[in-house]
């Protein structure tokens, strides 16, 4: 999604005053948050990622007072907002849950804006603020993208027909891995939230658990915290790393309900780590992306930076697509050897510090 396109076709439609609280759900676009907090009281700037409100953090730098940032993507039912912004994420589920907090958080007569690419269902979402606020309507459609809006004049009802627990609440759910079933917690917004995927499947499966007693390992990019939580229950001490504000939620909630005692912290790949943290182990299965870009592609910055990370002897074990190649990033390691699955889907790369 192209978020400074969905900006520029707001900022012909929506309707502000200068004495109006504002929640952004979304800190994608400085320039246009800063705007946002020069044209009204108040703005709470809300976001999934935690590298998004860094960096809005960091380009505003104080600059705007009437700006708050908050480490959640979802508005508090209580905000009081005459105005509420967000987008259509390209999961419905998770974009749901973040119109119900919408909802709540509006105080009567208050209006949601809702603007995202059409091909991500932004007009099945302006439906679906119709199933909670009063007329929802699009306001303009242009440069492949659209713009809603619906107003709260009375107090929303949870449509029955999204499912319970709402989408916006953790929630158990059964992951069936190679070591047996697993409950873990979780909810939209986070990868693989209601299934275990294929490729942490095949790390699960070929990884000697055993060799992870007494170390300790970093879940780089820990979702809902299945890798880290197999790792303690082989007796390592686990920090479990997400940029994603939510899969930090879930985990936490995982480890709580296993009753392991592990850090599960929020940021942009090694950012919330001290510079001087090592660890024995960094496992991950790092998100897949079609840019190689060494200093954007998460998976490339996680290879880069590992050997700050690691111990004397320490591995990076990191499960990816087979045809991806990471051999140049690999040159910092003393050994590195792949296996690949049978399928010829994945591969395991595992790196040892020189």
């Amino acid at each position: 999604m192209d978020i400074k396109t969905c900006t520029r076709l707001l900022e012909t439609v929506i309707n502000l005053e200068s004495s109006q609280s504002v929640a952004l759900c979304f800190a994608g676009d400085p320039a246009f948050a800063y705007l946002l907090a020069r044209s009204v009281a108040h703005v709470d700037v809300f976001d999934l990622h935690h590298s998004a409100l860094h960096t809005l953090q960091r380009v505003v730098k104080g600059r705007a007072g009437n700006m708050h940032l908050h480490q959640t993507p979802y508005p508090p039912p209580d905000g009081g907002y005459d105005v509420v912004i967000m987008l259509a994420d390209k999961s419905r589920e998770h974009s749901r849950g973040i119109l119900w907090r919408a909802a709540q958080s509006l105080k009567d007569g208050g209006a949601v804006y809702i603007v995202g690419e059409s091909q991500r269902a932004t007009k099945t979402l302006i439906s679906d603020a119709g199933d909670l606020l009063d007329g929802a309507q699009t306001l303009t459609y242009k440069w492949r993208h659209r713009v809603g809006v619906a107003y709260k004049d009375s107090a929303p009802v949870y449509p029955s027909s999204w499912g319970d627990p709402p989408p916006d609440a953790i929630r158990p759910a059964i992951y069936q891995t190679p070591q047996g079933a697993v409950t873990v917690q979780t909810q939209p917004g986070v990868f693989s939230w209601e299934a275990l995927d294929a490729g942490t499947a095949y790390l699960l499966r070929t990884f000697d658990w055993e060799r992870v007693r007494g170390a300790d390992v970093l879940d780089m990019g820990c979702g809902v915290g299945i890798i880290g939580l197999m790792a303690a229950r082989h007796g390592a001490t686990v920090c479990a790393v997400d940029d994603n504000l939510l899969a930090v939620d879930c985990a936490r909630a995982t480890f709580d309900d296993h009753g392991i005692t592990a850090e599960a912290l929020a940021g942009d790949v090694y950012s919330a780590l001290a510079a001087d943290r090592r660890f024995d182990f960094i496992l991950c299965n790092p998100p897949f992306h079609r840019s190689f870009d060494v200093h954007t592609n998460v998976a490339h910055r996680i290879i880069k930076d590992a050997p700050a990370h690691l111990n004397a002897g320490g591995r990076l074990v990191l499960v990816a697509n087979a045809f991806l190649k990471y051999d140049e990033l690999l040159a910092d390691f003393a050994e590195a050897r792949t296996t690949i699955d049978e399928a010829q889907k994945y591969k395991i790369i595992e790196a040892a510090l020189r």
